[in-house]
């Protein structure tokens, strides 16, 4: 008995199918902790994007209060620039506190 035309057609047939099946399982071993790791660093930028926008809004915040207590004390701008650093580092440290935000140094 000989193969004909028609069963080579179907053993390629097969052969191809269970290639490409191995070949998808082993891809797929490959690629499943790859996403894993994407996934973890998705939420870790998501996490480093709102620390930002938290600290955006705490410096626009802290922003406001050194604007109006300027504009509370027209001597404020008359200080030497040291002193006005000074006093608005002691803003910054008391709003970091009131904020139970721990500042770096």
């Amino acid at each position: 008995m000989s193969l004909t035309d028609k069963d080579f057609q179907q053993i390629r047939f097969i052969v191809r199918e269970e290639a490409t099946s191995i070949m998808d399982a082993k891809l797929r071993e490959r690629i499943d902790p790859i996403d894993e790791k994407i996934d973890t660093l998705s939420g870790q930028s998501e996490a480093i994007g709102n620390d930002v926008r938290a600290i955006y809004f705490m410096i626009s915040d802290m922003t406001k209060r050194i604007d109006q207590k300027s504009l509370l004390d027209p001597n404020f701008l008359k200080l030497p620039e040291k002193e006005q650093l000074l006093r608005l580092n002691d803003v910054l440290l008391a709003t970091a506190k009131r904020l139970g935000v721990t500042l770096p140094r």
